[in-house]
């Protein structure tokens, strides 16, 4: 069974995916324009159908985009659509040397991940992934530049949109910690964002908030907490078929008793602060 896991990378970009799809229309904007970021933005909205009709196609394209400049997110995803076969032909090969790629680029999850996916492969196929990866870069060499200086200048201009109360922007702040892009990596420094994002009602925000809960990232772990802000995200995004799976194996953790109490604290919270479900237009 593949080490590339589909359902944590969409947990890692849960805030980054946005909430809907004015959030992608503003995204496919910059991506057009050919911000990296964006494109793997857009590039994991087909693939999981956020904010869009879900197309493997064009997922597989703007990853491609992301990746030649560099992305090491996008050479993730993409080496993780070619690895295990979805949306593309099946090239374990080539989805090992786009790991490589990324590793090499200084991406420390690409660095935790290899080990694991090269279990899978035997030496001589290790070897001829990353002699692929040196013949990709000799015909593209910005996908060896790296991104440092891109995300460097994302994040300074992140925090300062999520400093003026952007909510957004928090969100997104919170996923560039997670993720450790444009400055190092802090699971606390997500957590705290992603509640300022969360308790500002952005869905993406309060599902993650509920996964930090979840797995004990950035805060003690809390299976009532972690149902508490995955239900809500569900209720903001009612047609998420993933936030739903989630909160079901949330709460298949917990008690009749511990669910019940749960709801009543959503209530209570949605009381007291009722920009925690979003207005229907």
């Amino acid at each position: 069974m593949s080490k590339f896991v589909l359902p944590l990378i969409i947990i890692l970009c849960a805030p980054v995916l946005g909430d809907d799809a004015e959030f992608f229309k503003s995204k496919i904007s910059e991506a057009e324009k050919g911000d990296p970021t964006a494109q793997f933005a857009v590039g994991v909205s087909y693939a999981v159908g956020a904010g869009v009709k879900k197309d493997s196609a064009k997922a597989l394209q703007w990853l491609e985009k992301s990746a030649n400049q560099g992305n090491h997110e996008a050479q993730i995803f993409l080496g993780r659509m070619y690895f295990v076969g979805q949306g593309v032909k099946k090239n374990q090969i080539k989805g090992f040397a786009l790991l490589h790629l990324a590793e090499e680029n200084g991406s420390s999850k690409a660095k935790r991940l290899k080990p694991q996916v090269a279990q899978q492969l035997s030496d001589a196929q290790i070897a001829e992934a990353e002699a692929l990866a040196k013949e990709m870069v000799k015909k593209l060499p910005k996908m060896a530049t790296g991104m440092k200086g891109h995300h460097q200048k994302i994040f300074k201009e992140t925090l300062q949109k999520a400093q003026k109360g952007d909510s957004a922007a928090m969100a997104k702040l919170a996923s560039l910690y997670k993720l450790g892009n444009g400055a190092d990596k802090n699971l606390e420094e997500a957590f705290k964002w992603e509640l300022k994002a969360a308790t500002n009602g952005s869905p993406g925000a309060q599902f993650s908030l509920g996964w930090s809960y979840y797995r004990g990232e950035g805060v003690k772990k809390d299976v009532e907490n972690a149902y508490v802000w995955v239900s809500l995200g569900l209720t903001n995004m009612p047609d998420n078929t993933f936030f739903k799976s989630q909160k079901d194996r949330i709460a298949s953790q917990l008690t009749p008793d511990q669910i019940a109490k749960a709801e009543e604290l959503i209530k209570k919270m949605v009381k007291k602060n009722p920009k925690l479900i979003k207005k229907k237009d």
